[in-house]
C-alpha cells in the first residue's frame, strides 16, 4: 500500500478522484480515500505476526472487501480473537457455566481481558506498525490511533485525508478499529483484499498489493444477520432500535441476492451454532434465540418499530456508493420473501 503514500497529498488526490470518475458505483472521492486507508489498516493488523494468527475479520466490511457482496461503506473494521489468545478455557468459558449468575460474571471477565489486551498489547502493536510505515511520510500531527473514548473494546484512527470535505458530507476520515472475543470464528478461510483506487486506476492496477486477511465465510455472516434480525423483531418495546440499524436488512437482501440463502439453507448446523453462541455471549430476555430456528424465525420488521426504521432508513444515504438508499418498501418486501424461503413456507 506504500505506493500511494510516497504520491503528495495533492497527488493523492487526484488519485482519489479519477478513481471515482472511473466508478460506475461510487460517487464521493472520499469514500475511495477511506476504503485505501481501510485496506491499508488491514495489512498492517494481518501482516502482523503477533496480531494475524489469532484475529478473524468479520462484519459488513468484510461482505464488502472480501466478497464483493454489498455497495455500502461501513465505519467499522470488525474483529474477533480467539478465545484461546484471550486465556478462555473450560476453566473460565462463559459456554461451561452451570448457572446464569456464573455465566454473567465470566463475560464481564471476559470483557475485561479484551480492553486489557487493547491497551496493554494491540494498541502498543499497531501505534509501532503504523508509526513505521506513515513516519517517512507524514507528520505526527497528521493522524493519530487513540482509544474509543465510548467504547473500551475499540480504537480510532484517525488517518491522514487528502480530499477535502463538504459541509454535508458525514463521512468521517477515521476509522473504527471494534475488537471482541464473544462471536464465532467458523468456517472462515483467507481473501485478498484491494483498494477500490488499485482496482479502477490501470497505472496502479499492477502496483496493488496483496492483503490477505483471514474472515468469516459469508454464509456465516448471513446467519449471524439473520438472527440479529430475529433477535430485532422481539426487542422490547421501552428499548430504541440501534443506530443504522437498516442496514442489516440491505445486508441480507444482498446477500440473499448473491444466492446466499439457499447456500446457507444447506448448513443449517451452523445457524444453530451461531444462535447458541449468541445465546451465551450475546444474552438478551427478550431476543427469543430459542425460537431462532427454521419455521419461526422472524426477519420482517415489528410494527412498533416501524417508524423508527423509517427515520434511521432517511439518515443513511452517505453509507450508500450510490448516495442514496435504496427503496425502503422494496428492500422489506424482499425480506418478507427470504422469511418465507428461510421458513421453508415458500
Amino acid at each position: 500500500m506504500q505506493d500511494l503514500l510516497e504520491f503528495s497529498p495533492k497527488e493523492r488526490q487526484q488519485a482519489f478522484e479519477e478513481a471515482t470518475a472511473r466508478s460506475t458505483t461510487i460517487k464521493n472521492p472520499i469514500i475511495i480515500e477511506k476504503d485505501f486507508w481501510v485496506c491499508w489498516t488491514l495489512d498492517q493488523i494481518f501482516s502482523n505476526e503477533d496480531l494475524s494468527p489469532h484475529v478473524i475479520f468479520k462484519g459488513g466490511t468484510s461482505l464488502s472487501k472480501c466478497y464483493n457482496i454489498i455497495e455500502r461503506f461501513s465505519e467499522d473494521i470488525d474483529l474477533t480473537f480467539s478465545k484461546e489468545y484471550m486465556g478462555i478455557d473450560d476453566e473460565n468459558d462463559p459456554a461451561s457455566c452451570n448457572s446464569r449468575k456464573q455465566r454473567d460474571k465470566r463475560l464481564e471477565e471476559l470483557s475485561k481481558k479484551v480492553k486489557n489486551k487493547i491497551s496493554g498489547e494491540i494498541k502498543p502493536i499497531l501505534q509501532t506498525e503504523f508509526s513505521k510505515s506513515l513516519s517517512a511520510y507524514f507528520d505526527d500531527s497528521e493522524w493519530r490511533l487513540e482509544p474509543d473514548e465510548d467504547d473500551e473494546q475499540s480504537l480510532i484512527f484517525h488517518y491522514p485525508n487528502s480530499v477535502p470535505k463538504k459541509d454535508n458530507d458525514y463521512i468521517q476520515s477515521a476509522i473504527k478499529l471494534e475488537f471482541g472475543a464473544r462471536g464465532g470464528i467458523s468456517p472462515c478461510e483467507n481473501k485478498s483484499v484491494t483498494s477500490y483506487c488499485h482496482q479502477l486506476l490501470p497505472e496502479l492496477r499492477d502496483m496493488a498489493p496483496v492483503v490477505t486477511v483471514r474472515t468469516l465465510l459469508a454464509k456465516r455472516t448471513y446467519w449471524e444477520k439473520i438472527t440479529l434480525l430475529h433477535a430485532e423483531y422481539h426487542r422490547s418495546p421501552d428499548k430504541l432500535l440501534p443506530y443504522r440499524h437498516f442496514r442489516h436488512y440491505y445486508d441480507i437482501v444482498m446477500l440473499d441476492n448473491k444466492n446466499l440463502t439457499q447456500e446457507a439453507l444447506q448448513d443449517i448446523a451452523l445457524l444453530d451454532d451461531v444462535r447458541k453462541n449468541k445465546s451465551i455471549y450475546f444474552p438478551a430476555k427478550w431476543a427469543n434465540y430459542d425460537k431462532a430456528v427454521i419455521g419461526s424465525l422472524r426477519l420482517y420488521p415489528n410494527k412498533l418499530f416501524m417508524e423508527q426504521l423509517k427515520a434511521d432508513h432517511s439518515k443513511m444515504a452517505d453509507m450508500f456508493f450510490v448516495g442514496k438508499a435504496p427503496d425502503f418498501d422494496e428492500t422489506l418486501e424482499h425480506i418478507k420473501r427470504i422469511e418465507k424461503i428461510v421458513n421453508k413456507t415458500e
